[in-house]
């Protein structure tokens, strides 16, 4: 999950300063994917801890 997070940061960091409506769409969606993964990956944690 870390890892997952840390790429989470460093897209948005890119994200951020982009202006390439391109880049920015591409961007987008590998935050939704990184978003939904880390998600998933919590909700298996809680079960987990149940």
């Amino acid at each position: 999950m870390p890892k997952l997070e840390k790429q989470k940061t460093e897209i948005l960091e890119k994200l951020n300063n982009e202006t390439d409506y391109e880049k920015i769409a591409d961007f987008s969606k590998k935050i939704e994917v990184i978003t939904e993964r880390l998600e998933e990956l919590e909700m298996r944690w809680l079960e987990l801890q149940e």
